[in-house]
């Protein structure tokens, strides 16, 4: 039986399990709609063309840059489920046996990769602008 302290300490662990479980379901859906946008881009490009009677396009979008992001963020978004799940795993072990430890690897990581897509995308929109 668990004391009333161990019992809070597990369900505050599994709070932050699901807060990172929905911080990678928000990554994966903002990941595929950069790439639904980048396809949309694409067909737009192509119906543009067409009306016009063009053989060559010359509209040329950057969408395999769009493409890779987007499957790049998705990517990202399932491997924080996989690492926020070992996190949570670990973290209930060590509160079994009132050893927990501070790891900062996790939230370091995730906010290093969240600042890099965020200066891409904000490069990104730079660049498609002009």
């Amino acid at each position: 039986m668990h004391q009333p302290q161990d019992l809070k300490d597990h369900l505050a662990n599994e709070r932050t399990f699901l807060a990172w479980l929905r911080t990678s379901i928000a990554l994966m859906a903002f990941g595929f709609v950069v790439m639904k946008f980048s396809l949309f881009l694409r067909h737009l490009t192509l119906l543009l063309a067409s009306n016009q009677g063009q053989q060559h396009f010359s509209l040329q979008l950057p969408t395999s840059h769009t493409t890779r992001s987007g499957i790049f963020i998705v990517a990202f978004g399932v491997l924080l489920a996989i690492f926020s799940y070992w996190r949570y795993r670990q973290t209930a072990r060590q509160i079994e046996k009132g050893s927990y430890r501070i790891s900062h690897a996790l939230p370091f990581w995730l906010s290093i990769v969240v600042v890099l897509i965020g200066i891409y995308l904000v490069v990104y929109l730079f660049q498609s602008s002009s």
